[in-house]
């Protein structure tokens, strides 16, 4: 039996694979078939290492198995579904109960020594059958059988094992694009793993990134995995919304998401992608459930621009903290290239790579990098560059297969190149290219046979949904497309998706070390240029405009010709024209929130949000409870978004020349005011000043809200600035000045309610502010919320600005709208040297917020001890509370910060002052354990007895949390130890239920009573019984508590009878040899042995027996303790009641028997029992039912042909036959039949059995019976 599961798991050497031998297995475990209460059920899974079957009866509600998983025991004893949609075969296709899933051999099917399932493509396949013997450890000529074919199964094991000793060994370290299939369980020995486990355990959120093939999917997987452990249920998803919304569960859910924000480009906006991850607040209502992310570097390098509404805790696995050291690549090396590989571990372990595992990995995988391991690990691009060199070589065709796929990324097979142009023109285009230099011909026919062949090698390529054929890996992707492009540059450029050509192609004259080395494609100027200009007409905004090409001087100039030598209608209709002429609409359902604030907020700067959005001039409004948004992409907006200056000039000169107007009136004010800002947001000066020459000066304080009143100002935060408040909010200074030179009006208001001197205060602008100022702005200005300057200065702690401010005599404690100073913030914030700096110009230091919390609260719930002491020297008030009664005292002694609870106390800070709840300083304190500041609150007299508004007192909650030494000092100074909360329990209580020896032993000696009793009148004893507390069970006993060992609570339930029914055999054995009354019973008139037989407790059941527990006791419902055994299938209790003389004639109520309930559940070998003990087979209930007509109606054949055989009488009343008739069990009906059942006897409604089996639809029955 294994010791580690929370109930009793054992080890088989295979599971059943049908339903009779699952059956008997779970006879012989005395696991439950009752449907009613589906809990006890027979179980036989894998563990979750996979290293060997456990069958065991599960203690919980058997669980149902979503479609495409099969289920493993955890190592706390819980069921986990694992993915299975990689099987070859037999992945179950539909939902189906847990303890069925013996319907689906391969969740059953696992190879122990490999540690996988046979039908994983990944397992090597040990045997040449699927069907393996089912080996249970049922009936008693099985042993030789199970011999006989374990040994048959090693043979052929051993044999192929030698034939296919060279072949692709499983255990693969990283299935990158696959995380559901990713074993890693070496990671466990890394820091990696341990880091990124830690990480999520302390953080709701965590994102991990790196380089490919840093093993980022694995690690996530394998971290997952390590949770299991801890009942969290794994689930992996595609897109934030698939987070369960319901707040509600209580389930501990660990979401993964393998690259969780995708690659940008411009086919999802850049916006639309990055809104999805809002839906992480959803998470946050699952207190349970947490959330694990990947992303490459290439893509979170981009998303550091973005501040978002959910904080992650981020992990980079290329930090040299993080780094592989020689152990953990010798433990990767070995799990994934096992012998005969082995020899090269001194080569691997000199690679310093950061995608060591995904090396390790292509090094088992392709044996042609094998002649050369040190080369390899050393220089992989090099070496698998040659490989691929060899390749086109020697088998064009295949790299011609190769080089077609990674042109399209991925693709469907088999081809369809007959109706999909695009596809037939690639095809072409690679055969053109690899052929025109080499003598090797084939035809387009075999080109289209190699592609369909090579996608079902599972060492390049993996198989995705619909037919969707991809690159296993990314880093085999690029280098083939490298390899091919560096000789067939125009081939690649036109093929190659945008994005692609964002991140790896640069201009020859840009390259360094590190595009070398990234396998980077060097081009010329006018072939880039060229490419951009086609993505240009294409739309392709984001990946053109955000190429590094465009801050190369000769390239902007070769651009600048090419659009020189085009018509001025096609560049007006490229930079200017929308998506589409109809404009791109679209909507997505987020939760309205009634938080949103329509003001921009001041704790993180969300420029690059706005820029986004303005981007694509995207307006938002709600519709139906939804947000439904319009965009209008246009080249222009990108071009002065990302500051590229050198080509602006042009556009807006071939627009104005077409249109035929002035500068000013070349767009419409909106227009203007949103260029502007695209252009302020680009912090390019030059686009900045070319931008402004066609701007309007009446538009110069305006936003770019539609002058229609369309665009909802609730939503559209992007379009309500000023070009003003978005240069302050930015820091564009060159701007500011241009902007007020203009006449931009310095203490205007946007319709987000932000003044400009207040956004330069908040984000720290020391030069603005000053210029800002000395153009008249209002020093004590506010914005929508309240936020003056100095408060701005202060949430940024710009001591700097601050100084200035309070030199221009501001007013120090102007509040914001919620009655927060700026001492406040400063103080919440710890911000110690502005608070010096205001206190010395006599900021008031008890100003209070609406809340009445004031800045001596802040800095005491918060632990800044220097800004604690400030405060209080300068005379805050120490008592002051906020409106739920919490002093500075409570929230330092709550928090555990000694050092302010010193300093308050050494002010006079009232000890005794309560919340609204009653709660005290020392009370908070002795709760969270906080020793020694509950020793400096009783040196001060604090109240040892106060009680909350439920009565708890400080012992009690020390008692119940196990505080040891705050029990100790609260007793020595007369604390209660037999005070009584609201529901009277009492210190004791607590520390008998938890098991808490020492403490109980101290209060014991402080005068505890052993005997005191609560509301329900459950006394310490009864509570340490009930959770199992052998030890604190004893000291109670020896204390004195025999005496009162039998007494009842209110319904009448002993110490006894609740060590009985939860099967604490150590408590029930001790209780027992202090005289415990085995027959006492409770209110219903159960006894410690009935609930020890319902709940299947064998060896309970036998310690009673043994001391004389009444076999034949009832409960009021008449329900003996046989009866629960046989209706809850428990064969060896039922067996063991038998033999010590139970009534197998006694009837409960509605004169049920023990064999009707038995014949109920079809438990054969109890109606076995019970019959040859001479149960009487035609016994009937209340309704006139007998056990016959019950095994009829539950399909139980076996019993049907058992009782039949003992006598029953086949054709009462509502004869079998009927019921089997009516029910469509056709093979019970054969039975009757053959035992003289008469087919013509009819119900009390004249209904016969034929009739009713018509009436039901069950057609084979009607022919049988006629």
């Amino acid at each position: 039996m294994k010791n580690k599961y929370r109930y009793p798991v054992y080890s088989v050497t295979s599971c059943p694979t049908n339903a009779a031998n699952w059956e008997t297995a779970a006879r012989r475990r005395n696991c439950s078939f009752d449907d009613v209460k589906p809990i006890n059920r027979y179980m036989c899974v894998p563990n979750q290492e996979k290293t060997e079957f456990l069958e065991f009866c599960y203690d919980q509600i058997r669980p149902m198995v979503q479609p495409g998983n099969c289920i493993e025991l955890a190592g706390t004893g819980t069921l986990n579904q694992v993915r299975c949609n990689a099987f070859r075969k037999g992945c179950p296709d539909n939902p189906y109960l847990s303890d069925s899933i013996y319907q689906h051999p391969a969740c059953l099917d696992v190879n122990t020594n490999d540690k996988c399932y046979y039908e994983d493509p990944m397992c090597p396949n040990i045997t040449a059958t699927t069907e393996r013997a089912d080996l249970t450890m049922g009936g008693a000529g099985s042993s030789w059988v199970a011999g006989a074919v374990i040994g048959s199964l090693a043979l052929v094991a051993i044999i192929i094992l030698v034939v296919l000793f060279r072949r692709r060994i499983m255990a693969m370290f990283l299935q990158l694009t696959n995380a559901e299939c990713v074993d890693g369980h070496f990671y466990s020995d890394t820091r990696m793993f341990r880091f990124v486990r830690d990480a999520i355990t302390k953080h709701q959120c965590v994102l991990i990134h790196g380089e490919a093939g840093c093993g980022k999917s694995a690690l996530m997987n394998h971290v997952g995995r390590s949770l299991q452990q801890n009942d969290y249920i794994l689930k992996s998803i595609t897109k934030f919304s698939e987070i369960d919304p319901d707040p509600s569960l209580e389930s501990k859910t660990l979401y993964l998401f393998d690259d969780a924000f995708g690659i940008f480009n411009c086919d999802i906006s850049f916006i639309d992608i990055l809104k999805d991850y809002n839906d992480v607040e959803v998470l946050l209502r699952h207190r349970h459930s947490k959330l694990l992310m990947t992303s490459r570097n290439a893509v979170y390098r981009k998303l550091e621009k973005f501040n978002f509404s959910v904080v992650f805790h981020v992990i980079d696995l290329n930090d040299p903290i993080l780094s592989l050291n020689d152990a953990e690549k010798n433990g990767i090396f070995q799990n994934t290239c096992k012998t005969p590989l082995a020899e090269h571990l001194d080569k691997a372990l000199k690679c310093k790579h950061h995608s060591y595992p995904l090396l390790c990995v292509l090094f088992s995988d392709f044996h042609e990098l094998q002649d050369s391991p040190f080369h390899f690990f050393v220089d992989p691009n090099k070496s698998f560059l040659s490989f691929l060199d060899n390749l086109q070589k020697n088998k064009l065709l295949t790299y011609c297969s190769l080089v077609f796929l990674a042109l399209n990324g991925r693709v469907r097979c088999p081809l369809d190149y007959v109706k999909n142009t695009n596809i037939n023109k690639k095809l072409t285009l690679v055969k053109q290219a690899c052929t025109q230099h080499c003598d090797e011909h084939f035809s387009f026919e075999n080109l289209v046979e190699g592609i369909e062949n090579l996608v079902k090698n599972t060492r390049w390529f993996q198989k995705g949904d619909n037919d969707m054929y991809s690159f296993r890996h990314t880093f085999v992707y690029e280098i083939v497309a490298y390899h091919f492009g560096k000789n067939n540059k125009n081939t690649l450029l036109a093929s190659m998706g945008y994005n692609y050509i964002a991140e790896k192609v640069r201009l020859v004259n840009e390259m360094n070390e590190e595009c070398q080395t990234g396998l980077t494609l060097p081009v010329d100027i006018e072939t880039l240029q060229e490419r951009l200009l086609a993505d240009i007409r294409d739309m392709k905004n984001f990946d053109v405009f955000t190429n590094a090409c465009w801050e190369n001087l000769s390239f902007c100039n070769t651009f600048q010709r090419s659009l020189q030598g085009l018509r001025m209608l096609d560049i007006e209709k490229w930079f200017w024209g929308s998506k589409n002429a109809e404009n791109v609409t679209g909507k997505y359902g987020t939760k309205l929130s009634e938080n949103e604030k329509s003001y921009i907020p001041l704790e993180y700067n969300e420029s690059e949000w706005f820029r986004q959005k303005l981007l694509e001039d995207r307006s938002e409004k709600i519709i139906e409870k939804k947000i439904q948004y319009e965009i209008k992409m246009k080249a222009i907006s990108w071009v002065i978004g990302y500051g590229i200056s050198r080509i602006l000039p042009d556009i807006l000169e071939i627009k104005k020349s077409i249109k035929k107007v002035k500068s000013e009136s070349l767009f419409d004010g909106v227009e203007q005011v949103r260029l502007l800002t695209l252009a302020i947001l680009s912090e390019n000066v030059d686009c900045f000043n070319i931008v402004m020459h066609y701007v309007d000066s009446k538009n110069i304080n305006n936003n770019c809200l539609s002058k229609s009143g369309k665009d909802q100002t609730f939503f559209n935060k992007h379009r309500k600035f000023t070009p003003l408040t978005i240069a302050c909010y930015k820091g564009f200074s060159a701007a500011i000045r241009k902007l007020v030179e203009k006449g931009s009006d310095v203490n205007f208001k946007d319709q987000n309610g932000s003044m400009p001197l207040v956004l330069a205060c908040r984000f720290g602008f020391y030069s603005d502010c000053m210029y800002l100022v000395n153009n008249g702005a209002d020093l004590n200005c506010s914005n929508e919320n309240g936020i003056t300057p100095l408060i701005a200065a202060t949430m940024s702690r710009n001591y700097k600005i601050v100084t200035f401010l309070l030199g221009k005599n501001v007013q120090i404690n102007q509040c914001t709208t919620r009655v927060k100073s700026p001492l406040y913030y400063a103080a919440k914030r710890g911000f110690s040297e502005i608070v010096g700096l205001l206190i010395e110009e006599k900021a008031s230091v008890n100003i209070c917020d609406n809340e009445g919390k004031s800045p001596l609260y802040w800095a005491a719930q918060n632990g800044f001890c220097n800004i604690a002491e400030t405060l209080v020297n300068k005379e805050a008030d120490i008592n002051q509370c906020d409106t739920k009664g919490k002093s500075p005292l409570y929230c330092a002694s709550k928090r555990g910060y000694f050092q302010i609870v010193q300093c308050l106390l050494h002010k006079g800070a009232n000890v005794n002052i309560t919340t609204h709840h009653n709660k005290t300083s020392l009370y908070r304190a002795a709760k969270r354990g906080h020793t020694d500041i509950c020793k400096v609150l009783i040196e001060k007299h604090a109240n040892v007895n106060k009680t909350d508004w439920k009565g708890c007192t400080p012992l009690y909650w020390a008692s119940k949390r196990g505080h040891f030494d705050i029990v100790i000092i609260l007793l020595k100074n007369k604390a209660s130890p037999n005070n009584k909360n609201d529901k009277e329990k009492a210190a004791l209580h607590c520390a008998a239920q938890a098991g808490y020896v020492d403490i109980a032993k101290e209060l014991v000696n402080y005068g505890a009573d052993i005997h005191i009793e609560d509301v329900r009148r459950r006394t310490p004893l009864y509570c340490a019984s009930k959770r199992g507390h052998v030890e604190m069970v004893r000291y109670l006993i020896k204390c004195g508590c025999g005496s009162s060992i039998n007494t009842p609570t209110v319904k009448s339930k002993s110490a006894l009878f609740r060590a009985a029914k939860r099967n604490h055999v150590d408590v029930l054995k001790e209780l027992i040899a202090n005289n415990a009354d085995v027959n006492l019973s409770d209110e219903n008139g159960e006894s410690p042995l009935y609930f020890a037989a319902q709940r299947g407790h064998l060896e309970v059941v036998r310690i009673l027996l043994q001391e004389g527990a009444d076999v034949n006791s009832s409960c009021k419902n008449k329900q003996t303790a046989l009866y629960w055994a046989s209706q809850g299938g428990y064969f060896a209790i039922a067996q063991l009641l038998v033999e010590r003389g139970a009534n197998i004639h006694h009837k409960a109520d509605r004169d049920k028997t023990s064999l009707y309930c038995a014949s109920k559940r079809g438990y054969f070998n109890i109606v076995q029992l019970l019959v040859e003990k001479g149960a009487d087979v035609d016994c009937r209930n209340n309704k006139k039912q007998t056990p016959l007509l019950r095994a009829c109606k539950r399909n139980h054949l076996k019993v049907v042909k058992y009782l039949l055989n003992h006598g029953a009488d086949v054709n009462l009343k509502d004869t079998p036959i009927y019921r089997a008739a009516k029910y469509g069990h056709i093979e019970i009906v054969n039975h009757l039949l053959l035992k003289g059942g008469d087919k013509t006897i009819a119900d009390k409604y004249g209904r016969s059995p034929v009739e009713m089996a018509q009436r039901m639809g069950h057609m084979d029955i009607v022919r049988i019976l006629r």
